[in-house]
């Protein structure tokens, strides 16, 4: 019946609240900080490269 769909999630939370997931390879800080108003480009798929992006986050 629903066969042919593939859905690649991020948490219950960020679904219900229509939110998608950023990978970033940078260190987020003020300077690349995403703001309200900016536009990224969605992909349909990820490249393996991005799962290996593991830059430290501050709080």
């Amino acid at each position: 019946m629903f066969s042919g769909a593939q859905l690649e999630t991020q948490s219950l939370e960020t679904i219900l609240a229509g939110g998608i997931a950023i990978a970033t390879k940078d260190v987020t800080t003020d300077a690349n900080r995403l703001s309200e108003n900016d536009r990224v480009n969605l992909q349909h798929t990820m490249r393996e490269e991005w799962a290996e992006w593991q830059p430290e986050q501050t709080k």
